[in-house]
C-alpha cells in the first residue's frame, strides 16, 4: 500500500524541503516527530477531522483531510481559511459538515487544550 498523507506525516525537513514544516516542534528533527500529535476529532465518510497538538496559538479551528486534500476551517465562525486539491463543491459540502459538528469540534479542542 502505498503512503498517503492519512497515514504518514513527513515535515518539510524530512522531504527534502530547507524550511521544516510550520507545525513542526522545536527545531524539527525526527526525533521530536515521534511525539507529535495529531488528534483525530472525527470521521466522517473519507474524511478525517483533526487539529495539530501545537495549533494551541491559533484561534479554533479544524483541519480537514481525505488522501492528499487538505482543508483548514476557522470554527467561530465557521469559515474557509485554506485549502488544497478540494474542488468546490466538496469544500462547500466540508463547510456544511463543520457547520454540523462545529459544537462538537469546539469542544474537542477546548478538552484538548484545556482552553474556553
Amino acid at each position: 500500500m502505498a503512503p498517503t498523507r492519512r497515514n504518514t506525516i513527513k515535515p518539510a525537513s524530512l522531504a527534502g524541503a530547507n524550511a521544516p514544516h510550520k507545525n513542526a516542534p522545536p527545531g524539527g528533527r525526527f526525533e521530536d516527530w515521534k511525539n507529535f500529535a495529531v488528534p483525530t476529532v472525527k470521521n466522517i465518510g473519507p474524511y478525517r477531522f483533526h487539529f495539530y497538538s501545537s495549533d494551541r496559538d491559533e484561534p479554533r479551528h479544524i483541519h480537514v483531510e481525505r488522501d492528499l486534500a487538505t482543508a483548514k476551517f476557522w470554527l467561530d465562525p465557521v469559515r474557509l481559511e485554506r485549502s488544497g486539491r478540494f474542488s468546490r463543491a466538496e469544500l462547500a459540502r466540508l463547510q456544511k459538515l463543520v457547520e454540523r459538528h462545529k459544537l462538537e469540534f469546539r469542544k474537542k479542542w477546548n478538552d484538548y487544550f484545556g482552553t474556553e
